[in-house]
């Protein structure tokens, strides 16, 4: 694997592993209460994180190289990173990234691993110059290459680990996890 490619990868491996580590020493309860009605709970959190890369996994598959952003496009790619920096509460733009299915926190860890070995062995054949190729396309922030769809995933998941916080804090999660 390219090694730019490699370090990035890595790290989203390292923070996926070590958040499914901290979900799982959690209480099944705990990890399936949402904070206040119409919010996800911490399992959806992690399972709307798996189903985002493999939306994306799909659609570089089932497409040919896009073309270039254009200036909305380009904009739009500055203000996603703005907004998941922000930890700006948004809705997801595609309803193919939303947690439905209720799987339990082990079927999300199973299949987030799968869809991490897929994406890393189609990394791996990449050269320098299929790297660069526009593969993935974002609804705002327009086609990406591989190594901004990395960045991307890197801060969406920063993005989502806070709110995995705000969870940890709420009182419905406290009153879950501090029984003796």
């Amino acid at each position: 694997m390219l090694p730019e490619l490699e370090r990035r990868f890595n790290r989203l491996e390292d923070d996926r592993r070590a958040l499914m580590e901290e979900l799982a020493a959690y209480p099944r309860e705990a990890v399936e209460q949402a904070p206040e009605p119409d919010a996800w709970c911490m399992r959806q959190v992690a399972q709307h994180l798996m189903m985002v890369e493999q939306a994306f996994l799909r659609y570089k598959d089932t497409h040919s190289v896009l073309r270039p952003p254009n200036l909305r496009q380009r904009i739009g790619r500055w203000g996603v990173k703005l907004v998941l920096g922000m930890g700006i509460k948004i809705k997801a733009p595609s309803r193919h990234v939303l947690p439905e299915d209720e799987l339990t926190l082990a079927e999300v860890d199973s299949r987030w691993i799968e869809v991490r070995q897929d994406f890393g062995a189609w990394l791996e054949g990449l050269s320098p110059e299929q790297a660069r190729e526009l593969r993935f396309l974002h609804p705002f922030a327009g086609p990406l290459d591989s190594l901004a769809f990395l960045d991307f995933l890197a801060d969406h998941f920063e993005h989502h680990r806070r709110q995995v916080r705000r969870i940890a804090a709420s009182s419905a999660f406290r009153a879950l996890t501090d029984r003796g």
